[in-house]
């Protein structure tokens, strides 16, 4: 495909690693590349994950190779390729971006990313931190040129921070629905587990930290079986693996629980599981639980800021329960168990993130169209 003349767009992610939102990146330069959209996207070293689909049109550059430390690199980079747009996401990134502009003397357009709830993220931390945090966003956000956040309940989140007008904060969802995720989901799975479909399999999917809450999942699991044998992974890594490994013992889950740990392939799970369940603190859009719809897997979600609700859509496709109640989490759980709904039923809350309807809203709002074929 033709590249487009509308200018190349640099996606910024220094701190590139596993997480969800170096993913939905990887994934967005990919789908704007496939439109014909000349991207760079900057990252420290490059990693071994997530790029091994990227197009043609989209150039990996690595800030390490030009200088000792990443804004040498980036202010290195912004005065050799003066790149009309860039695009950043998470503060660390977001920060060093505007240094990088202010110190190598360029125009570029600086588009931030928002992509998590922060007033949820800091909630049950002190004062101070959460204090600290806002002014942070406070402070950085107003330099920004533009704002892109994953979800509508996030643009006012944002807003409600920062003191920007909610409308001038766009909102475009994550590319999360892939061409072979299908092909993906598919493919084998060794663990014992999948191999037992008579006994319902639970799942959850994340980095194994406070705001992903596997706390509560453990907890309501406990519960659920008690009526109900079952199983439950949690696919992730983190620094709360041994904490959640003790509250299983400590729960007495033994052999009815697993920590498989980070794997490339969550669709092979998602597409075997019974259910599953989304118990975050926080989420700016959570794509896992938009992969498990458009595997047509049943979910349950805690009510948190943001996403659930607006996947869900109020709770159409899936319950809402809210934040904290183990014993709300576990009904839902167990209803659903019950009475799953119809998978072609679930596949339609997932229409609107595929990774082109994606690239064309980003596309859209950054005006880059120009040249891309309707």
């Amino acid at each position: 495909m033709k590249v487009s003349e509308a200018g190349r767009l640099t996606i910024f992610s220094p701190s590139f690693d596993r997480g969800g939102v170096e993913r939905m990146l990887a994934q967005l330069a990919r789908g704007l590349g496939d439109l014909g959209v000349a991207v760079d996207l900057v990252v420290n070293q490059r990693p071994p994950h997530f790029l091994d689909r990227l197009p043609s049109s989209v150039r990996v550059v690595e800030l390490a190779a030009l200088g000792d430390k990443p804004l040498e690199g980036a202010i290195r980079y912004l005065r050799s390729q003066r790149p009309r747009l860039l695009l950043s996401s998470k503060d660390v990134n977001n920060e060093l971006a505007l240094k990088a502009r202010a110190r190598a003397g360029v125009d570029t357009f600086i588009w931030f990313r928002a992509a998590i709830a922060e007033t949820s993220r800091v909630a049950g931390q002190v004062f101070w931190k959460r204090w600290q945090s806002f002014r942070r966003m406070r402070q950085i956000y107003p330099q920004a040129d533009g704002i892109i956040a994953v979800s509508r309940d996030l643009a006012r989140d944002v807003s409600e921070i920062t003191g920007i007008a909610e409308g001038l904060i766009r909102v475009a969802p994550n590319p999360v629905i892939t061409p072979e995720m299908l092909e993906l989901a598919a493919q084998p799975v060794s663990h014992p587990w999948l191999q037992e479909p008579g006994l319902p399999l639970i799942l959850g999917i994340g980095r194994l930290a406070r705001v992903k809450n596997f706390s509560l999942l453990i907890q309501a699991f406990a519960r659920v079986r008690r009526d109900l044998p079952c199983h439950l992974l949690v696919l992730g890594e983190g620094r709360e693996r041994r904490a959640l490994e003790r509250l299983a013992v400590r729960l007495g889950l033994g052999d009815d629980i697993g920590f498989p740990g980070f794997t490339d392939n969550p669709y092979a799970y998602l597409s075997r599981s019974r259910l599953f369940v989304s118990s975050s603190l926080a989420e700016g859009s959570p794509n896992a639980l938009t992969e498990a719809l458009a595997l047509g897997t049943p979910v349950v979600a805690t009510d948190c800021l943001s996403g659930p609700r607006e996947i869900l859509q109020d709770g159409h496709y899936g319950p809402l329960v809210p934040l904290g109640d183990a014993n709300a989490l576990a009904e839902a759980m167990v209803r659903t168990l019950a009475a799953p709904p119809p998978a072609d039923f679930l596949r339609q809350a997932a229409q609107a993130y595929t990774l082109e309807a994606s690239a064309r809203e980003y596309a859209a709002i950054l005006g880059l169209s120009q040249g891309i074929e309707t």
